[in-house]
């Protein structure tokens, strides 16, 4: 199985928690028909 890196941009203007609903949509196994096959990485655009 070939794991895809999922890339999030964090911005100043943005709230942390927009984030999350998508990180933890990713990160659970329930909601993913094939788990750990994404990893989430995040970048800090400042």
């Amino acid at each position: 199985m070939n794991q895809s890196t999922v890339q999030i941009y964090v911005f100043d203007s943005v709230s942390d928690w927009e984030f999350d609903y998508a990180a933890a949509g990713i990160n659970n196994p329930q909601l993913q028909m094939n788990p750990g096959r994404y990893r989430i990485s995040t970048a800090i655009l400042r």
